[in-house]
């Protein structure tokens, strides 16, 4: 299957235009600064060399940028591993034909020989990571495939970089060796620190052990297992941020690992409580630790996905609705249970009866009476329901609009819940008109595990007919079946009176002010307008 460019390489055509636009444009000016170059060099030699090394080296990143962004979009299927060629090779490149320029314009070891020096540097280290990734990127490691791995100056450590340029300009423009031994002595410290940062993570693998269903508003824990597979060097202080998603917001749950001895495993687990039905996406897992010294913070971005199913919430059905339900319970009953010939349930054996049967004579119990006696059966089945939610959405809805539609849900996973609870054996027959139609149809049982998962999944969209859904749903059910229409139209909406629904049909409607008589939501679902639901990450 064909991979996605990351995020960070994803660019549109305008965007692209303008990047190239503007090296063409740092193109210009470098030839204009040829052209006025001894003009500049009178009014002071170092002029013209540092306005060559700042438009190079914007040059170089711009070049390297905007040329690793079209290798994204012409390859993509190159960015499911680590990305061995991207702005960190190309700007390798650029750097070193950026030395080799600079050389050519001041001495090595001249007054402004730092220049090419820095640029030699960067284009080494560059270079360097990218064939690291080229190598992580083959069978010898395979294990870490899948991985990215990232280097950031925290803000001390930005700010020990910054004292040790200003030593080193100071070193050259002097020219003092003082200086220049506590650049040296500036500089040490943060590639130590680098190093060290690098070997703790280079050996580290991560696995998650997640539940693949979890209810809303129930916690789930899920479990990050860190194993070190070095020889010598321990991991300290490493963090492992997991990422969660849904559809209405990104969280970041950290898991931290103090000390992890070499060749040694831990775990650890934070606690996932999903306050909104759906899909949540987990992943990737990055590894981060700036131990020792807190100058370098060394990233590893571990492509471990997996998906949490957030059931909808259940909430409770108040005693209107219960007695309303017996009250129709006890009319279907009667209207159901009677004595007759029906092969259903045995009920009791009787004496013959003109009329009755020969089928339905039990032989053994005749001759042992001395007279015809028949087998009387009565129907007593539990009654089935018929659930059909209206999940009518006309655009991108508000956070109102938002709220009702999780509601409606969550009416309809305790409709449905509370019901099979007192009929086990009843027939369900579950309707969904939203985006796109999903239905379920079986004899649940105590395993309610399928018809909540299509609540779960469940999107709203532009519904069309609901009289023409509550008329699919019924097919497959007895005319004694309570039928139930959750919407999340408001009462008087034209499309519920066309629908040309029956007496037998109760409309529930999740608008505010609609249900509160039938229906008590979760304890968290009672959100202000300024405190969206979401999911809690501990």
């Amino acid at each position: 299957m064909t991979e996605v460019p990351p995020a960070d390489l994803r660019f549109g055509a305008p965007a692209l235009l303008g990047r190239a636009v503007a090296v063409l444009g740092l193109c210009g000016v470098v030839l204009g600064l040829g052209m006025t170059w001894g003009m500049l060099e009178r009014l002071d030699p170092a002029v013209p060399l540092l306005i060559a090394a700042a438009a190079g080296a914007v040059l170089v990143w711009l070049s390297a940028d905007l040329a690793a962004r079209i290798d994204a979009q012409l390859r993509p299927d190159r960015f499911g591993r680590p990305r061995p060629v991207r702005r960190r090779g190309w700007i390798g490149v650029g750097a070193l034909a950026l030395a080799a320029s600079l050389a050519n314009l001041t001495s090595w070891t001249g007054l402004y020989g730092f220049l090419p020096l820095i640029a030699a540097g960067v284009g080494v280290w560059c270079l360097t990571g990218a064939a690291r990734r080229v190598w992580l990127a083959r069978g010898g490691g395979s294990r870490f495939r899948g991985r990215e791995e990232r280097l950031r100056l925290t803000m001390p450590g930005m700010i020990a970089v910054a004292i040790a340029a200003v030593l080193l300009l100071g070193a050259f423009l002097g020219p003092s060796n003082m200086l220049l031994l506590v650049c040296c002595m500036t500089i040490g410290p943060i590639a130590a620190d680098a190093w060290f940062a690098a070997g703790s993570l280079r050996r580290c693998e991560v696995r998650r052990i997640a539940p693949t269903v979890a209810a809303a508003g129930e916690v789930a824990l899920v479990e990050i297992a860190l194993a070190h597979r070095g020889r010598w060097l321990p991991a300290v202080q490493v963090t492992a941020a997991d990422r969660v998603r849904n559809r209405r917001e990104e969280l970041v749950a950290a898991v931290s690992f103090t000390h992890l001895p070499p060749r040694d495993r831990q775990t650890g687990v934070y606690r996932l409580e999903p306050r909104i039905r759906g899909v949540h996406a987990l992943g990737p897992i990055t590894l981060s630790t700036a131990f020792p010294l807190g100058l370098v913070r060394r990233e590893a971005v571990v492509q471990e996905e997996a998906e949490i199913l957030a059931l909808p919430p259940l909430g409770r059905m108040l005693p209107l609705w219960t007695r309303q339900s017996a009250h129709s319970d006890e009319l279907a009953h009667h209207a159901r249970s009677r004595k007759g010939l029906f092969e259903d349930e045995f009920y009791q054996l009787r004496e013959y009866r003109p009329g009755d049967g020969p089928r339905s004579i039990h032989w053994r119990s005749s001759a042992k009476a001395g007279e015809l006696m028949v087998r009387e059966h009565h129907e007593s089945r539990d009654r089935d329901l018929v659930v059909v939610l209206d999940f009518h959405a006309d655009g991108p809805p508000g956070l109102e609009d938002e709220n009702t539609q999780e509601r409606a849900a969550s009416i309809a996973a305790t409709i449905v819940e509370e019901h099979l609870r007192r009929h086990g054996g009843a027939t369900l027959s579950l309707r969904i008109a939203g985006a796109e139609d999903r239905m379920y149809l079986g004899r649940a049982g105590g395993d309610l595990t399928g018809p909540l998962t299509e609540l779960a999944l469940a999107e709203p969209g532009p519904s069309g007919d609901p009289g023409k859904a509550a008329f699919n749903a019924t097919t497959e059910t007895g005319p004694a079946a309570r039928k139930t229409l959750i919407t999340t139209r408001a009462p008087e909406d034209a499309a519920l009176s066309d629908a040309g629904l029956g007496s037998g049909w109760t409309i529930v409607s999740a608008r505010p002010g609609q249900y509160e008589d039938l229906y008590e939501p979760a304890t968290f679902e009672a959100y202000s307008d300024d405190s969206p639901p979401g999911s809690l990450v501990r």
